[in-house]
C-alpha cells in the first residue's frame, strides 16, 4: 500500500475541497452564505495568510491557483477556517464537497457556492448526503432530523418523532428512505420524498448512536451504547439478528459495499468485522490504545479505516486483519475519519475541530 502524506493542517478546520469551478472569485448568491455568515470563516493560502472575507480570499485563490490542471483533473488545495465547534462531518459522493454539523445549530455545506443550512435549534450531531449529492439529512439535539435541498439550501422536511437527541442519520443507497438513531433507544425509518415516518425500530437498551443501510437497502444495522448491533428489515421493522462480542459501547456501524459483512467500532478499543448473515466475527482489528471512535470501509471493501481517541488513524486489511498504515498528526482525540473519492484521500476530524486532508503518494 502506498503511504499517505498530510498536506493540510489548520488551527481550527482545514479542508481541501475538490471543486470543479472555473470562474475567478465567487458571487454570494441568494440562499447561499452571506458575508455575515462568513464572519467566522477565513480562507488561508498559503498557510498563514488570512483574509477578511470569503469572496476576497476565494477570488485571490482562483486567480492565482487554477483549480483545474491542464489535463482537466483537479489538483488544487485550499484550507477553510471555521471558528464554530464541529460536531459531525460527511463527504459528498464525488469527494468534492463537505457537510459539517455545528454546535451552534447550523450545518455548513462547503461547496461552491457554500451554504448555511439553518433551522435546527440544537447542536447538529449527525449529517449525511445522498448518493447523487442533491439532498442532505441532519440530526440534532433538538430531537428532529431535517431534509435539505443542497442545490438551493432549502429545508424540505422536518422529521419529528424521536423523544431525545439524535445521534445518527443515513440515506439508503437509492435515496428513497432515511434511518435516524436517537438517545431515546430507537431508530426510525422515514420516506425521503414525503417526510413520513415508516417504521420505529425498538430493541436496544441504550442510545442508538449509529445506523446504516445495506447496499441493497434490504437491511438496516443499528449500533448502540448497549454494546450490541441489531439487524432489521426496514419494510416490516422486524429484527433479523443480533451482533454481540464488544465489551464496550459501540460508536459506529457500517456495511461493506461489496460483501455480506459489516463493521463495528467500540469504546473497547477495537473494531470488528462480522458476517452479516450469521453474526460470526470474522476479524478483530486491535491496536488502538483508546476507544475506536469510527470505522469505515474503503470503496472496494478491501480495507478498513479507523479513528481513535488515541489521536491516531489506522488502515487495516479486511482479509488478514493486519494493520497496514498508521497516520499521526492530530493533537487531540480523532472522532471521525472518512475515505475520499477512489480511496486516494482521507479526511479526518479531531475534537479540537482540526480537519486534516491526507493524500496518497
Amino acid at each position: 500500500m502506498k503511504n499517505f502524506s498530510m498536506i493540510v493542517i489548520s488551527l481550527v478546520l482545514g479542508v481541501s475541497l475538490s471543486m470543479s469551478f472555473s470562474a475567478q472569485g465567487m458571487d454570494i448568491q441568494k440562499n447561499a452564505l452571506t458575508e455575515k455568515d462568513f464572519s467566522k470563516i477565513r480562507y488561508m493560502f498559503p498557510l498563514g495568510t488570512r483574509w477578511s472575507s470569503a469572496t476576497e480570499a476565494l477570488g485571490h485563490y482562483f486567480k492565482n491557483n487554477p483549480l483545474l490542471s491542464p489535463d482537466k483533473k483537479f489538483r488544487s488545495v485550499g484550507t477553510y477556517i471555521i471558528a464554530d465547534d464541529i460536531y459531525s462531518i460527511a463527504l459528498g459522493p464525488d469527494g468534492k464537497s463537505i457537510l459539517a454539523g455545528l454546535k451552534d445549530s447550523r450545518a455548513l455545506f462547503l461547496s461552491l457556492p457554500p451554504r448555511a443550512l439553518k433551522g435546527h435549534t440544537g447542536a447538529v450531531e449527525a449529517v449525511a448526503i445522498n448518493s447523487d449529492g442533491t439532498k442532505a439529512v441532519t440530526g440534532s439535539d433538538d430531537m428532529t432530523a431535517r431534509v435539505w435541498d443542497l442545490v438551493t439550501g432549502r429545508e424540505l422536511f422536518v422529521l419529528k418523532g424521536h423523544t431525545a437527541p439524535l445521534r445518527s442519520v443515513a440515506f439508503s443507497s437509492n435515496g428513497k428512505t432515511i434511518v435516524t438513531g436517537s438517545e431515546d433507544k430507537t431508530a426510525r425509518v422515514w420516506d425521503t420524498d414525503t417526510g413520513t415516518e415508516l417504521k420505529t425500530l425498538k430493541g436496544h437498551t441504550g442510545a442508538v448512536v449509529s445506523a446504516a443501510f445495506s447496499p441493497d437497502g434490504q437491511t438496516i444495522v443499528t449500533g448502540s451504547t448497549d454494546t450490541t448491533a441489531l439487524l432489521w428489515n426496514p419494510i416490516t421493522g422486524t429484527p433479523q439478528g443480533t451482533i454481540k462480542g464488544h465489551k464496550g459501547a459501540l460508536n459506529t456501524v457500517a456495511f461493506s459495499p461489496t460483501e455480506n459483512t459489516l463493521l463495528t467500532s467500540s469504546d473497547d478499543r477495537t473494531a470488528r468485522l462480522w458476517d452479516s448473515k450469521t453474526g460470526k466475527e470474522l476479524q478483530l482489528f486491535k491496536g488502538h490504545t483508546g476507544p475506536v471512535s469510527s470505522a469505515s470501509f474503503s470503496h472496494d471493501g478491501k480495507t478498513v479505516l479507523t479513528s481513535s481517541e488515541d489521536e491516531t488513524i489506522r488502515i487495516w486489511d479486511t482479509t488478514t486483519g493486519k494493520q497496514l498504515e498508521l497516520l499521526t498528526g492530530h493533537e487531540d482525540e480523532v472522532d471521525r475519519a472518512i475515505f475520499g473519492a477512489h480511496d486516494t484521500t482521507i479526511i479526518s476530524k479531531s475534537v479540537d475541530d482540526r480537519v486534516i486532508l491526507w493524500k496518497r503518494i
